[in-house]
């Protein structure tokens, strides 16, 4: 998500104090997401979502089983940087994607098929060693 200008320009509204839903899609899958929205906006809605956090990722798969309310997972890709000459370098992009089995994290609920919608903060202070460091 670090990368992610969807999830940017979300972080960006919600600085602004805006409401804001990130809705995410791999690009072969863009044309099934499209027939899903409705399904995605009833639940934010009938379950009043906005009302009870602002800032929202949502991942679409092809052809959804379900809508999980989820957790940020472990990353589904990396970029390896080959030397391509004149100290010039470009990325590669490789799958490390590690199934848990876990359809609460975002990444396993995508990959088995669920709509992932998972709440997301612009605070990025870790509360735990931040904590810690206090004492």
């Amino acid at each position: 998500m670090l990368y992610s200008g969807t999830v940017s320009a979300t972080c960006e509204a919600a600085i602004l104090g805006i409401k804001a839903i990130a809705l995410s899609v791999s690009p072969e899958d863009y044309n099934e997401a499209t027939k899903n929205l409705k399904t995605v906006f009833d639940y934010i809605l009938s379950n009043d979502l906005l009302s009870k956090h602002t800032l929202y990722n949502v991942n679409m798969p092809n052809s959804p089983k379900g809508i999980l309310i989820t957790h940020q997972g472990g990353p589904y890709y990396s970029d390896d940087f080959v030397h391509i000459g004149n100290d010039m370098y470009t990325p590669v992009g490789k799958c490390v994607y590690e199934d848990r089995n876990d359809l609460t994290i975002d990444t396993d609920a995508v990959m088995h098929g669920y709509i992932s919608i998972m709440p997301l903060t612009i605070d990025k202070t870790c509360k735990i060693a931040y904590n810690n460091l206090r004492k």
